[in-house]
């Protein structure tokens, strides 16, 4: 791409040139899922019901979500994030633990939740 991403180049110019897959603008294209994975910090995969850990309710609508751990809690790990949940108040589609909390990497919930989103199956 040529000016800034506003205009190919020409045809004649770019034939036999090696390119690679940054090259193609498709894959420039991030979907929803993948942001999630990135900002919610695991794959999606791990959030399974085999990994549910606690339910915690949304503070705008109520609604029951799951908050996942891949590995099981010690019970030094329940009482912090007892007392993460008792800190701050969750509504959907945020995270649960803040930047530098003990907990951050180690509980994850679904980003892709919102309030009119029904209930996790899990």
């Amino acid at each position: 791409m040529d000016d800034g991403g506003e205009h190919y180049k020409p045809f004649e110019t770019v034939y036999g040139t090696e390119t690679t897959e940054k090259d193609r603008p498709s894959s420039q294209n991030q979907t929803l899922a993948a942001v999630a994975e990135e900002q919610q910090g695991c794959k999606n995969n791990v959030l399974t019901a085999q990994n549910v850990r606690l339910i915690i309710n949304c503070r705008e609508c109520e609604k029951p979500r799951c908050i996942y751990s891949k590995l099981r809690l010690t019970p030094r790990d329940s009482r912090s994030l007892k007392h993460t949940l008792e800190k701050y108040d969750y509504t959907c589609g945020s995270v649960v633990t803040a930047d530098g909390d003990a907990m951050q990497g180690k509980v994850f919930v679904r980003l892709q939740m919102s309030c009119s989103t029904p209930i996790e199956f899990p």
